[in-house]
């Protein structure tokens, strides 16, 4: 009889030994626009903004679970070609903003204004945009692509 309790009970603690957070593979995330334009390099295209102007974002984050932030972060390519264009003094530009969510939702559908990019003081070029999203369980996805900032007109 005992053999058959332990036969019996094996296969439902394993049921309840399943944990969503470890099953849950963290939220999704798609980037739709990014800048105020699109410009070919290359043959590849990008999105591109001004040096001045506002840096706006179409995107969407899906989460299995509530969604608690999503982050911005944006920095210059640092590849090997070091082709970046700018005065000696201009600077790489680097940006991070975190945005913590209070009402926690499934899905945002992201349609804003990162940032300003600066009008002075920055090196226009290739940069990286990365957009990150956390849920409720710490579990944490990014998707990145690449823009240009270029030089004030």
């Amino acid at each position: 009889m005992k053999k058959f309790t332990i036969l019996f009970l094996l296969p439902l603690l394993s049921l309840f030994a399943c944990n969503t957070e470890e099953s849950q593979s963290g939220p999704q995330i798609s980037i739709n626009s990014l800048g105020t334009e699109t410009i070919t390099v290359e043959d590849e295209q990008f999105f591109a903004v001004q040096s001045g102007e506002a840096l706006p974002l179409s995107a969407m984050i899906k989460g299995d679970t509530p969604l608690t932030e999503y982050r911005f972060e944006i920095h210059i390519d640092d590849g090997n070609d070091h082709n970046h264009r700018g005065k000696s003094s201009e600077v790489a530009w680097e940006f991070t903003k975190t945005i913590l969510i209070t009402d926690q939702p499934m899905e945002i559908d992201l349609n804003t204004t990162v940032t300003e990019v600066p009008s002075t003081g920055i090196k226009s070029g290739k940069y990286h945009f990365g957009l990150y999203a956390r849920d409720e369980f710490g579990k944490e996805n990014s998707e990145y692509i690449d823009f240009y900032i270029l030089e004030e007109e």
